[in-house]
Parts: C-alpha cells; structure tokens; sequence
C-alpha cells in the first residue's frame, strides 16, 4: 500500500519563539518512506531527533519573529505484517521491554487505579491472546 499526505502550518509570532514539530512520517519496519520534503519559510536551521522505540521523528526551530510556515509532503509505502489470528499472543508483563515501560506508567492523565478496574470490567471476560487484543483495539 501506498500512502501520499502533508500538512501545511502557518504561524505568526510578536517575538522569538522554539517549535517541536512531530509530523515527519514515522520510520519502523514495514513501512519506507519514498519520498518525503519539509520546507520552512522563512528558511530556518532544522534539529532533529528520532525516539528510538517507536521511530516517531521531531524537529526543533527557532522561529524569528514574524511569520513562518512549515510544510511537510511526503509518501510511504506500508506492507503490514500479516499473521494468523492463532498466533496473536499476550506479551506477559515480565517479558515487556524496558524501553516500552516507561511508557506504560501511571500518570495524572492515565490513573492506574481507574485503568485496572476499567480494563478487569471491560476485558477480564475475553479469551488471553488473539480475542483480548482485538478486544482491546475496538
């Protein structure tokens, strides 16, 4: 599969100001990215950081006071990995990377208390592996 997108975002600013953007097309396996441009105007210097365990790709700029415009046009090409519904597992919470835990905590936005009880209430009947993940994701 083929997708083609972009965006195009315009500001105006009384004085200096620093952007993070996190619009560049994700980079994982199973998906490339063809073709892809980011252009800003007025022309600014561009940092750039990738988060390792989920490719997500940001950038920072310095924008001067003024307008500015960020652009962003790219394609990618996506083969999903496709697997028989058998196959589908549960990750047990011992075998769950370390990178992918820190992602997991409880927060002010995401209680654990109120996550248990809903998860037990709404997914607690369904069947581990395949079924409970399906679940999950409608």
């Amino acid at each position: 599969m083929q997708f083609t997108f972009g965006c195009r975002l315009t500001y105006r600013t009384p004085s200096v100001v620093p952007f993070v953007f996190n619009i560049e097309a994700q980079l994982f396996d199973g998906q490339t990215i063809a073709d892809a441009q980011l252009t800003t105007s007025p022309g600014v210097d561009i940092e750039r950081w990738r988060m390792p365990e989920s490719g997500n790709r940001y950038f920072r700029i310095i924008a001067p006071p003024g307008s500015l415009s960020v652009e962003y046009r790219g394609r990618v090409d996506l083969s999903p990995s496709l697997q028989e519904p058998a196959s589908v597992v549960e990750v047990p919470v011992a075998q769950i990377p370390l990178a992918v835990l820190t992602h997991l905590y409880p927060s002010r936005y995401c209680q654990s208390d109120k996550l248990e009880r809903f998860a037990r209430s709404t997914l607690g009947d369904l069947t581990a592996g395949y079924m409970r993940v399906n679940g999950i994701c409608n």
